[in-house]
């Protein structure tokens, strides 16, 4: 009879089992700002119509967001009046049900001018937006010829990147996204330290 034991492993103590403690990592150090690597940037011709329609943008982003936010607000406190109306008839406060009545009236308007407010910044940025994007396009098109043609040996085609490095600049890493995010941010964070 031929009989095949398993190999005899031998047994494992609760030391071996249990997890050797790590020691404590020391938290990454965040370099000095003087530490990175500096950027060569330069603005070419395209990059001046280009910066003022996205600042347009952004200037119109700030002004729809916090316009929205603000509306928001006066729908929140029409119906916050609406409540306190129906509760100070029912208590017959007819003096005090009045007052609700007029934070109301006044906070519809308010809300009217926000709404009209915002509308006419989304059509500003809206418009601004249209003429930055060519212009944006070509700075991003003539920065990317001018480096490609600049490393060539001809002197011709670097002559030809020179002019192309003057059209668009350098590092011209500002677009319409950027521009709206930016604006609608700081269009918010406006709102809100008006609310306080």
């Amino acid at each position: 009879m031929n009989i095949k034991a398993a190999p005899i492993t031998p047994p494992v103590s609760v030391s071996q089992t249990q997890a050797q403690p790590k020691p404590a990592e020391v938290p990454a150090q965040p370099q000095p700002a003087e530490a990175a690597p500096e950027v060569n940037s330069k603005m070419g011709l395209l990059d001046y119509p280009k910066e003022a329609a996205l600042a347009v943008t952004k200037m119109a982003a700030k002004g729809q967001a916090k316009n929205i936010v603000e509306f928001a607000d006066d729908i929140q406190d029409i119906k916050t009046a609406g409540k306190d109306f129906v509760k100070d008839i029912k208590k017959g406060k007819v003096l005090s049900a009045l007052g609700e009545v007029g934070k109301m009236g006044y906070n519809a308007v308010s809300a009217n001018i926000n709404a009209m407010q915002a509308g006419l910044a989304g059509l500003a940025g809206g418009v601004s937006a249209v003429v930055a994007t060519p212009f944006v396009a070509l700075d991003y098109g003539a920065e990317a010829v001018g480096k490609a043609l600049d490393k060539k040996e001809s002197g011709l085609v670097t002559g030809v990147g020179k002019v192309f490095q003057f059209l668009g600049g350098e590092n011209s890493d500002k677009n319409v996204y950027d521009a709206v995010a930016e604006g609608q941010r700081e269009g918010i964070e406006t709102a809100l330290k008006n609310r306080e």
